[in-house]
């Protein structure tokens, strides 16, 4: 008899992606900020730092040093996030011997403004409880309703790749380090652009040193689950459905 017949996605993870339409950005910093999510947004900066002897994936890594480095993302529609469902998350490499500028600073955020006035921003961030204590960092989740800033727990080594992330589903934030997933609350937060930048917020803070590799965002869709862990992916982003 012949066994059950399986899909390609379920035969080959690492090629297929079933949300593959829903992704909006993914990065692959292989010495190119060319966007290969079906949107295909515009991603510039001032100054372009890659690595190759730091990588996770591929033949690079994007390379921000400390100080104004960061990357400036299209707005569009594709961000408008609204209420609902979405998933945020890269592989990071975090320096040793950093001084941070600053207590909690961007991996991706959307700077909120109503009425020609700035709101506060909802950010995918990292955070510090001593700005020099280089083994306090953690990654965290904020917009500026009821919910605040909230935390997972776990505190990221330097010098060492983590994938991290972070998202919503029905409401429900969850932030994920590394395969650790926390529940840190409810958010019905309007998210929606005015400036979208990796590695600085609405407050023009961006005081760290980090390797990014694969950078991905999902619309509509939370990727993890709902327990207290989920699978690391273990290969670049895939590039098909």
């Amino acid at each position: 008899m012949f066994g059950r017949m399986v899909s390609l996605i379920e035969a080959d993870p690492s090629q297929y992606d079933p949300y593959f339409n829903n992704t909006v950005l993914l990065l692959s910093f292989d010495q190119t900020l060319t966007d290969d999510s079906p949107k295909v947004q515009t991603v510039s900066t001032s100054s372009v730092l890659y690595s190759t002897s730091t990588v996770k994936f591929g033949t690079a890594s994007y390379a921000f040093s400390y100080g104004p480095d960061w990357l400036n993302v299209a707005n569009t529609s594709s961000f408008y996030f609204g209420t609902g469902d979405f998933t945020i998350e890269t592989w990071i490499n975090l320096n040793t011997g950093i001084t941070w500028g600053s207590g909690n600073v961007a991996v991706f955020d959307i700077s909120q403004q109503q009425n020609g006035i700035n709101g506060g921003p909802s950010v995918f961030l990292l955070t510090t409880s001593s700005r020099t204590t280089v083994s306090s960092y953690q990654v965290g989740y904020y917009d500026n309703t009821a919910i605040g800033s909230v935390f997972n727990p776990t505190v990221l080594p330097t010098g060492q790749w983590f994938h991290i992330c972070t998202g919503r589903q029905g409401g429900t934030v969850y932030v994920g380090v590394n395969g650790i997933l926390s529940n840190l609350g409810t958010s019905t937060k309007n998210w929606f652009p005015y400036n979208v930048k990796i590695r600085q917020d609405g407050y023009n803070e961006n005081g760290y040193t980090a390797f990014f590799d694969e950078f991905r965002v999902t619309s509509g869709v939370w990727r993890y689950g709902t327990g207290s862990s989920y699978p690391v992916p273990n290969y670049r982003f895939p590039r098909q459905q």
